[in-house]
């Protein structure tokens, strides 16, 4: 039979109390770490913009909710989605007999890019650039739009670029279409 003495629930057999812990949250904090302060949600502030865009990366907190559009405000609020557009530029395109292959890897010389359409046959394309979504970090950043303007300027390919403040509805992002398709 032992001689052990039964532990008791707040002191160790040495006399050292005991620290009751909240174990079901220790799995998900490293060792020492303390559990971050919730920051409080962000106050509106109304927006006054007199002339042009305001560009950021990310949601500002000192810009109301309904102003933020995934990083970017307008004067309007609103963008032209880069699905929506890309449908626009698809279909204006095919009209004139342009068939588009979605996310074509273009390669010449040094440029390797991934292009939203590019009819190979015609040597034709598109790149939509949305300054939301998945283009804020893409292969197509301005070192590489140059590269493409200055091949489509010697007549390598036509590359048509909008960025999504050039167009910013539907009637705008055709427009640039019909202009681009004018110039072939």
């Amino acid at each position: 039979m032992s001689k052990e003495k039964p532990r008791s629930g707040s002191k160790t057999q040495l006399g050292y109390k005991l620290v009751e812990r909240n174990r079901a949250l220790e799995d998900t904090l490293p060792a020492g770490a303390k559990r971050a302060a919730t920051p409080p949600p962000p106050q509106a502030v109304p927006l006054h913009i007199e002339t042009g865009d305001l560009m950021t990366s990310a949601p500002v907190s000192s810009i109301a909710a309904t102003a933020q559009t995934s990083g970017a405000v307008t004067l309007s609020g609103e963008r032209v989605s880069e699905p929506l557009a890309r449908e626009l530029i698809v279909r204006r395109m095919a009209q004139e007999g342009i068939a588009l292959v979605s996310d074509f890897a273009l390669r010449h010389d040094d440029l390797l890019v991934t292009l939203d359409g590019f009819d190979s046959d015609r040597r034709v394309g598109f790149q939509f650039i949305s300054h939301a979504d998945e283009d804020v970090v893409t292969d197509f950043d301005l070192q590489v739009e140059q590269r493409v303007r200055e091949l489509t300027a010697h007549g390598m390919f036509q590359i048509l670029i909008i960025h999504d403040y050039e167009a910013p509805d539907a009637d705008a992002v055709l427009a640039r279409v019909d202009s681009f398709l004018a110039a072939l």
